[in-house]
């Protein structure tokens, strides 16, 4: 799975259940692994890349109308 994502409103929290992802952000890298937390304010743009499961939490909660990119990294339309 690969992903790139924007949330202009949310904080993300992730808790990795299982599997390994690649975190990509402001220019660094992360591997995270079982039993990782990932933190992600927001207005900060990330890509994830592996095969993992994860809980996610977002404050304040999930709004479409916060999410500009596509999962490719595009604007959306």
């Amino acid at each position: 799975h690969r992903e790139i994502a924007l949330n202009t409103k949310s904080d993300r929290l992730y808790y990795i259940l299982n599997g390994t992802v690649k975190v990509r952000s402001d220019g660094k890298e992360i591997l995270a692994e079982k039993g990782d937390l990932v933190f992600l304010s927001s207005n900060t743009k990330y890509e994830f890349e592996g095969t993992f499961e994860a809980v996610q939490v977002m404050s304040p909660s999930f709004d479409p109308k916060n999410e500009p990119l596509d999962v490719n990294g595009n604007p959306k339309e």
